[in-house]
């Protein structure tokens, strides 16, 4: 386990680290664990993010459970606003699908909206 208190960031491959980095697509090595650090309070305010340093690096965020029974179709609706007609009546489909079906993969979303796997 990765203690935020004593955490010295060190990259696993060096070279390849060095390489993205002079490509601009990291910021800096170990600014991922520091970031959900500090912005976990909006999404779990009593979440503790777990960093797992392995063969694999391995992170687990807690977040709030949210109930599907209080999803409310005017929540839907205000997700879709500025979307045109036939996107709107799409989404809200799949959003409805998601909150009656929690769980599935996307091919199952697919079947019961119907649309191709490209607009999935």
């Amino acid at each position: 386990m990765i203690d935020i208190k004593n955490f010295v960031p060190f990259p696993k491959k060096p070279t390849i680290a060095k390489f993205f980095i002079q490509l601009g697509r990291v910021d800096e090595l170990g600014s991922g664990v520091i970031n959900v650090n500090r912005y976990i309070q909006e999404y779990a305010p009593d979440g503790k993010p777990d960093f797992i340093e392995g063969a694999t690096f391995k992170m687990r965020v807690p977040l709030p459970e949210f109930e599907v029974e209080k999803t409310d179709d005017g929540v839907i609706d205000g997700a879709i606003d500025g979307a045109t007609k036939g996107v709107k009546e799409k989404l809200s489909a799949l959003l409805k699908a998601i909150a009656a079906n929690e769980g599935k993969r996307a091919p199952d979303y697919i079947k019961v909206v119907d649309v191709s796997e490209r607009t999935m």
